[in-house]
């Protein structure tokens, strides 16, 4: 009879710790989502998000090829010429990077004004 009664607490103390880990992966769950933006598909701020990528990206690659400012201070590409030279990743395999604000719309064609001033790259997107 004792063996029974200690089956019957672990038992107990088993479908407590479930409950207890079911409990607080519920609310993991509602919490992130409430405060994440991962679960998110807003164009905007998916938009907002590549836009600084590209920034980023743009910056690297005047801080890589800083030849390109010994004649001239300011130096312009544009998307494309990230992707091209292995920058930016495209969205599809016809090297474009795609607009999540628009299903048709590219940003290949965004200029990017690079300029090295005071031994710092700074960039610029123009449109």
């Amino acid at each position: 009879m004792r063996k029974m009664t200690i089956i019957k607490s672990k038992n107990i103390i088993l479908y407590e710790i479930i409950g207890i880990l079911l409990l607080f992966t519920i609310f993991y769950f509602i919490i992130v989502n409430k405060v994440s933006y991962a679960f998110t598909n807003d164009p905007n701020a998916l938009y907002d998000s590549k836009i600084n990528l590209i920034n980023k990206m743009a910056v690297l690659y005047g801080e890589d090829n800083l030849d390109l400012f010994d004649e001239q201070e300011t130096v312009y590409i544009t998307v494309s010429d990230l992707v091209e030279t292995g920058y930016l990743i495209a969205d599809d395999d016809h090297g474009n990077v795609s607009d999540p604000t628009s299903e048709v719309k590219k940003l290949n064609e965004l200029k990017i004004r690079i300029a090295y001033e005071n031994g710092e790259v700074s960039t610029k997107i123009l449109s």
